[in-house]
């Protein structure tokens, strides 16, 4: 483990020097850090990454090795979560149809946005999480706006497509 230790921080001091001095860049001393994938998730522009086993599937029955697996981060996705929520709750005050259909126009952009940035992770619970808490919100929200009579909005389907 020590050769790889040291073979490790070798890379690095490369790196810190090639970056510095071809890139202009210099690496953070808080963020860069050399650790064990397999014991460790690090933490990098919202997501958590681990090294472990590949998934059994039909197509790499002899697959050995480790693959790099990517979730989200729980606080990031519960910060951006919130985020939406809070928009699709200043829908409340708005009196006007054309502002609040803005507004819906701009929730529907940060949904589809966050949805295109975590698609890349292995994100299932994260979407279930998404869906539920911003279904709950809009339920809330509409109820309120519309009272008993939210279900009965006619509204075509072409107004819920992309």
């Amino acid at each position: 483990m020590t050769t790889m230790l040291s073979e490790a921080k070798r890379i690095l001091s490369f790196l810190q020097k090639y970056y510095k001095h071809r890139l202009k860049l210099n690496l953070s001393k808080e963020k860069t850090l050399i650790t064990n994938l397999e014991e460790n998730r690090v933490k990098f522009l919202g997501y958590e990454l681990l090294a472990a086993q590949p998934r059994a599937r039909p197509d790499n029955k002899g697959c050995k090795g480790l693959v790099g697996k990517f979730y989200p981060a729980k606080a990031k996705v519960i910060a951006k979560v919130d985020n939406i929520c809070k928009e699709i709750m200043k829908l409340k005050s708005m009196q006007d149809s054309k502002t609040m259909a803005a507004q819906i126009e701009r929730i529907n952009s940060i949904i589809t946005g966050a949805a295109e940035y975590y698609k890349v992770a292995i994100c299932s619970n994260t979407y279930k999480f998404m869906d539920h808490r911003i279904m709950q919100t809009a339920y809330r929200t509409f109820r309120k706006i519309y009272g008993k009579k939210y279900r009965q909005l006619p509204l075509p389907l072409k107004v819920y497509s992309l």
